[in-house]
């Protein structure tokens, strides 16, 4: 066997490729962000940041459909259902879509960093995970991942007041107490992205009006959604 063909064989070994026709989700999560100096219990700039870099993400990743960020986290919803001649993003060979998406993810906010040199930083990275879901689950997921977007919400503010031996084994409605007892109230005291999170939809949609209003509804679904402490979906 020639040496190229040998070296391809070792390579070709997780060379992986997801199904096509079939929902992928692609989620980056930002690596050491406790380093990054940041105002508490949120940072304008940071949330501001995020959703920029989930913005050039939908903008460079072929079948965008909508994305999600919340914390240090952007899930990024991908389709090629358009047409039977639609090509998945990257083929769906697994290796290059999260390679290819934290390194969009964190060239973007690195840049963002670079023009502002009071976050104690000179570059950040992402994480990134590639998987596949049925269609029935999309929904699901996004709810999911907004109900931790919540349960961080909650935390990062009652965290700025009381220590963490005042919160050890304490449930979310006691949290909602503790603030409570300093005149926060987390329901009304902070704005939507804080609480829920940010969902970006494509800016130019040209895909079916039953997908667009499915997506629309995916996000009134999310934001009315009630926080459910026992069960699952």
């Amino acid at each position: 066997m020639q040496l190229s063909e040998r070296i391809k064989l070792y390579e070709s070994v997780t060379d992986y490729t997801l199904s096509i026709k079939t929902p992928v989700i692609i989620r980056v999560d930002g690596k050491t962000f406790h380093s990054l100096k940041l105002n508490k219990p949120f940072d304008e700039w940071f949330i501001e940041t995020m959703i920029g870099t989930a913005f050039f993400m939908m903008k460079n990743i072929q079948n965008a459909k909508l994305a999600y960020t919340q914390s240090d986290e952007i899930s990024i919803l991908l389709l090629d259902t358009n047409t039977i001649e639609t090509q998945p993003w990257l083929g769906n060979r697994l290796n290059k879509l999260v390679s290819i998406s934290a390194a969009l993810a964190s060239s973007y906010f690195t840049y963002q960093i670079s023009k502002n040199k009071s976050k104690n930083m000179r570059y950040v990275q992402f994480d990134a995970r590639a998987f596949q879901l049925p269609e029935f689950e999309i929904e699901n997921y996004f709810i999911h991942r907004w109900r931790d977007c919540v349960r961080n919400s909650i935390l990062a503010v009652v965290q700025s007041h009381y220590s963490s031996k005042v919160l050890h084994g304490k449930k979310q409605e006691d949290m909602h107490e503790l603030l409570h007892k300093i005149n926060i109230n987390w329901a009304n005291d902070f704005n939507g992205h804080e609480k829920n999170g940010t969902i970006i939809l494509p800016e130019e949609v040209k895909e079916a009006p039953a997908l667009v209003q499915g997506w629309k509804d995916l996000v009134n679904t999310i934001l009315t959604e009630k926080e459910k402490e026992d069960g699952e979906i």
